[in-house]
């Protein structure tokens, strides 16, 4: 299938259906067994991990959003912006990510990743252990998302809201 800017594709099944390593595929992770992945050289892919493989976990989720190169924040901007992801408390901002909850840590990811202004998002389970109001904003920033966002999930809330095309792959496994 081909995606095109304003597609926000939901790919559903059940554990071990192989949503993950699909998007390893996409990230280009793992080799596919068939077919080719193309994505365009002018894209910026932003990825969302379900383990957080590549988060720092010595870094603050302000340093994260202030360290990165593509991002540039300002201390005052990070802290506004992760503010918008639900993050609040300020240990919680300041704190090393490996303090932090996993669903705080998922928050300051997704907000990294938005911020980059990437072109496309792939996000494996970007609702998992998200609290409901931090959920509301996360939605509508994917919403007000101009790109492709390709994502994995068993929301089905997060799938009727964000979704504007859904792949159910448990008849293809």
């Amino acid at each position: 299938f081909t995606l095109v800017k304003g597609e926000r594709i939901v790919i559903q099944g059940p554990n071990g259906s192989g949503r993950t390593t699909l998007n390893r595929i996409l990230m280009g992770l793992t080799e596919p067994d068939h077919g080719r992945v193309f994505i365009s050289g002018n894209a910026v892919v932003g990825y969302l991990d379900q383990e957080q493989e590549n988060l720092p976990l010595d870094k603050s989720p302000v340093e994260l959003l202030e360290e990165d190169n593509t991002i540039n924040a300002s201390k005052q901007k990070a802290i506004r912006y992760l503010r918008d992801f639900g993050i609040y408390k300020w240990q919680d901002l300041k704190n090393p990510m490996k303090r932090l909850s996993v669903g705080c840590r998922r928050k300051a990811q997704l907000c990294q990743i938005i911020m980059r202004k990437c072109s496309v998002l792939i996000l494996d389970e970007p609702t998992n252990h998200i609290d409901f109001p931090s959920l509301e904003n996360i939605e509508d920033a994917l919403l007000k998302f101009p790109g492709i966002i390709f994502a994995t999930t068993h929301d089905r809330y997060f799938t009727e809201k964000v979704a504007t095309k859904v792949i159910d792959i448990s008849k293809y496994s």
